[in-house]
C-alpha cells in the first residue's frame, strides 16, 4: 500500500468522524426544546364518565397558548379543590 493510498484513507476516515460529530449535533439541536416548561391546569373530559377533570401538567413554553386557547387551561398548578363549573 503506497503512502497516498494510506493518506487519503486517513483523510477519508477523518472526514466521516467529522461528518458523524456534526450529524450528532445537529440531531441533538433539532430535538432539544429550548422553550421553559410551564406549568398549567390541563382542563380534559374522562373518557368513561364524560366528566370534566383537571390535571396539573408540565409542557413547553411552546404549547402554552394552544392549551389555553384549546382547552381553556390555566397557568399554574390546579387547585386542590375545584369550584364546579356552569
Amino acid at each position: 500500500m503506497s503512502n497516498n493510498t494510506i493518506a487519503t484513507a486517513i483523510a477519508v476516515i477523518a472526514a466521516l468522524g467529522i461528518l458523524a460529530t456534526a450529524f450528532t449535533t445537529a440531531t441533538t439541536a433539532a430535538f432539544a426544546d429550548p422553550a421553559p416548561k410551564v406549568t398549567i391546569c390541563h382542563v380534559g373530559e374522562d373518557e368513561e364518565t364524560g366528566e370534566i377533570t383537571f390535571n396539573t401538567i408540565t409542557v413547553s413554553g411552546n404549547a402554552v397558548d394552544k392549551h389555553i386557547e384549546n382547552h381553556g387551561d390555566t397557568l399554574g398548578p390546579c387547585p386542590e379543590v375545584v369550584p364546579p363549573t356552569v
